[in-house]
């Protein structure tokens, strides 16, 4: 049963931050497009912070891609599911 908890942990995590990586580089690209900046006074670009989430969170969904694929992949896989 913990074969499957830990699956379904990390199919969940990964369908998130896949969610939230995509949604990233969305705020990225119209960031970047309109020009958008803070609203201080310093006004720096909302491309810096949006490129950083967005790699970010796509190295984080690449991990969890590759835990999900090691841990179908366990030799302590349930015997009906292999």
């Amino acid at each position: 049963m913990n074969w499957v908890r830990r699956l379904a942990c990390d199919v969940a995590s990964f369908l998130f931050c896949g969610f939230f990586a995509w949604k990233s580089w969305t705020l990225l690209r119209e960031a970047w497009v309109e020009g958008q900046t803070t609203s201080s006074a310093w006004a720096p670009p909302l491309s810096l912070p949006y490129g950083l989430m967005a790699v970010g969170m796509t190295l984080l969904s690449l991990q969890l891609l590759l835990q999900i694929a090691n841990r179908l992949a366990e030799s302590d896989t349930p015997p009906a599911w292999k």
